[in-house]
């Protein structure tokens, strides 16, 4: 590396280094403050320790060599909220054992936020962001921005601020301390969103403090007397940031007290998760690298749980620090490196340093930050989202306001779930609805029975459903069957469950009440396809022991073949003699000197005997006369799948003896047959002498096909209403 190019990259590693530390300070700023004020140089030690640690355990572990690791605002935001929840509780003299207990609940929760997400990333279940609904991801981002800018107030009048506390913000002294800055962070948001470099914050921060001094030196005031208006940050205690370092806060601190914030480390827990996995994504799609969100996970896991042994704070991917050292050509493990020695020489040396800073420009970073997340999601977000999305965003923000952040959580999560459930309860689970005149059973039955099932087959109904049956669906579903069924005089309702996901006990009770009306409609209701489980849920609710129980079946098909048969013999008694002849009759009223029976081959085929291998060429129609036979498509591992059944009267293989495609399955006499075989070899025999008998047989053939094809037409027309 040339002379040159190292001072760069000792230039630009100490920036990205500093800048990394004015966020932690920041962050570690808003968890000591207030009563917690004189730890804030203590706090700032345990966090820069941490900081480094969480930088060079993630140069070594993300996918992504260039990512830095470090402390996040969120995060902060929550323990802060804890923090000054134990602070405004305690009711020890000894102060130390204060800041133990704050000092250990950072720990733990990073702790715990490092196990959880490294087995989240081992279960590879870093997709879980994706199931987070997005008005209630920006509500929480809304109401982090929020709870950052008042948390920016608090730092600079050393008080916590809300809504109810308002009032305080403008008590004599109060207003110079936090308006300049706020100002200032209005100031670097729009510098930050107008230049678009990563130097511009830093610039800000420095230009801050310029001008803050320049004040002071304008109206007179010293720096003993800045530091005694509250205007810098410290007084520092004279030990050195690392004398914090301390492993007898761990005795020191009341355990009772940090168990008992479990709802805020569990938080904390579930929001770095979902902030990693989004500055994952967000990282992907800046860097044009393939990152892996469960390996990052790990990493992440890792590193905070390094980081939770010198007592640092919870932290993950730092996109806008990452982008920064890419930008200025810092990559690899080289970026990770740069912040920890930066942080490390902080460490043992910046006491000094540290107590000339304002407190008003940490706080007018923070600031900056929530004021980012609050024009981000209600503004900008504001116009890409439905009205009922951004209320739910603005819910959460209201809440967090009013009540507090762990309140908005929940209501959050209840807003979520009631949107899905409101927006699920629409969705129609009835992936089809036909009769069986349109969709007939696996079995090919001859012209009349066929034309009587068309003509009978609107008595069956039949709902194909998909999906999961809660409560909103299933009595969306029962009223629709009901309405149906007594409006179009239904014998017979065919419900299949094949491809239903699950069903709750509301959706169980509901579809024992369509037994009940199917029962006293006399409607014969018939349930197919139901799995074990789903079937152990409709007992549980009671259906199998009504008076008047519905039908069961393994497959819908197996039910149509049932269905059909009841047709059948409902209709009018038939013809006792050969169930072929409608077939046969077609070609007899053509040629009536004719007898097919003598000009085409027929022949016997015994039980079990192969009547078409699969693969042979279709050179022929087979018109089965009386007997049954089995369709089955052969696999290529010698498996076999049933696809149909035939019996007397049907026409077999017309498909393919048009189509001129081999045989696409084996068809084999599950009974004793008789068949006539139509080859084309005897079609162009009879060409010449018999021309209206061949013209007939192709006529009555693609009369066949064609009703075929309107069956399957009107099918489809059902499935797409």
């Amino acid at each position: 590396m040339s002379a040159v190019a190292f001072i760069k990259s000792l230039i630009s590693g100490l920036i990205i280094g500093l800048t990394a530390i004015v966020f932690s300070i920041s962050f570690t700023a808003i968890i000591y403050a207030g009563e917690l004020a004189p730890f804030l140089s203590r706090g700032i030690g345990l966090t820069l320790a941490g900081a480094a640690v969480m930088a060079v355990v993630g140069a070594f572990t993300l996918s992504y060599r260039g990512i830095i690791v470090q402390p996040q605002d969120v995060t902060a935001l929550i323990l802060s909220l804890a923090a000054a929840s134990i602070a405004g509780n305690w009711q020890s003299a000894a102060h130390d054992g204060l800041f133990a207990t704050i000092a250990v609940l950072v720990a733990v929760a990073t702790a715990a936020t490092g196990l959880a997400t490294f087995i989240f990333g081992r279960l590879r279940i870093g997709h879980i962001v994706r199931f987070i609904p997005y008005p209630v991801l920006g509500g929480f981002l809304a109401a982090t921005g929020y709870l950052l800018v008042i948390g920016a107030i608090g730092m600079t009048i050393g008080d916590t601020v809300s809504i109810r506390s308002a009032g305080a913000l403008f008590e004599p002294g109060n207003p110079e301390k936090w308006a300049p800055w706020i100002v200032a962070a209005v100031l670097f948001y729009v510098a930050v969103k107008r230049v678009q470099h990563g130097l511009v914050l830093p610039a800000c921060f420095v230009a801050a403090v310029l001008l803050f001094y320049g004040a002071l030196w304008f109206l007179s005031v010293d720096q003993a007397a800045a530091q005694a208006r509250g205007l810098l940050l410290g007084p520092f205690e004279e030990a050195d940031l690392y004398a914090s370092l301390d492993p007898g806060l761990l005795f020191r601190a009341r355990w009772d007290i940090v168990v008992a914030q479990l709802p805020s480390i569990l938080t904390v827990i579930g929001m770095a998760t979902i902030g990693a996995l989004l500055n994952v994504s967000g990282l992907e799609l800046a860097t044009g690298e393939d990152i892996d969100p469960n390996r990052e996970l790990r990493g992440v896991g890792i590193a905070n749980l390094a980081a939770s042994a010198f007592g640092g704070m919870v932290g993950y991917h730092l996109i806008s620090q990452t982008l920064f050292a890419k930008a200025l050509g810092i990559t690899g493990r080289a970026a990770g490196i740069s912040v920890a020695l930066v942080t490390v020489a902080v460490l043992f040396l910046g006491t000094i340093y540290l107590s000339v800073l304002p407190i008003g420009v940490f706080a007018a970073v923070i600031a900056f930050l929530g004021i980012d997340l609050l024009v981000t999601w209600l503004w900008v977000e504001r116009r890409r989202l439905p009205l009922r999305d951004f209320l739910v965003v603005v819910l959460i923000l209201a809440v967090a306001a009013t009540l507090g952040f762990l309140e908005a959580i929940a209501v959050g999560i209840l807003a979520a779930s009631t949107l899905f459930i409101v927006a699920y309860s629409r969705v129609d689970v009835v992936r089809l609805k036909t009769t069986g005149a349109r969709k007939q059973s696996g079995i090919e039955r001859g012209q009349r029975d066929l034309k009587i099932v068309l003509e009978r087959g609107d008595r069956a109904a039949i709902y194909e459903l998909s999906g999961y049956l809660f409560f909103g669906t299933a009595h969306r579903l029962v009223s629709e069957i009901s309405k149906d069924s007594a409006a179009q005089s239904k014998e017979f309702v065919l419900v299949d469950f094949r491809r239903v996901q699950g069903i709750d006990a509301s959706a169980a009770f509901a579809l024992r009440r369509l037994v009940q009306l199917c029962a006293a409609a006399n409607v014969t209701l018939i349930f197919c396809g139901l799995s074990d489980r789903l079937s152990q849920t409709l007992d549980r609710a009671g259906i199998s022991a009504e008076s008047s129980p519905p039908l069961f079946f393994q497959h819908l098909d197996e039910a149509l073949e049932i269905v059909e048969d009841k047709l059948l013999l409902g209709a009018a008694e038939r013809d006792d003699g050969e169930l072929g002849a409608g077939f046969l009759d077609e070609l007899r009223k053509t040629a009536q000197s004719l007898d097919p029976f003598e000009l085409f081959r027929v022949f016997d085929v015994p039980e079990g005997e192969v009547v078409i291998e699969q693969g042979d060429e279709a050179d022929s129609i087979l018109l089965l006369v009386n007997g049954v036979l089995r369709v089955e498509y052969v696999r290529g591992d010698g498996g076999k799948i049933p696809v149909a059944k035939i019996l007397s009267g049907a026409v077999v293989g017309e498909i393919g003896f048009y189509t001129g495609e081999r045989r696409t399955a084996q068809v084999i006499a599950e009974k004793d047959c008789r068949l006539m075989e139509i080859s084309k070899r005897k079609l162009a025999e009879l060409e010449e002498s018999h021309p209206g008998l061949v013209s007939s047989v192709h006529r009555i053939a693609a009369a066949n096909l064609a009703s075929r094809l309107s069956r399957a037409m009107a099918l489809l027309r059902d499935a797409d209403v």
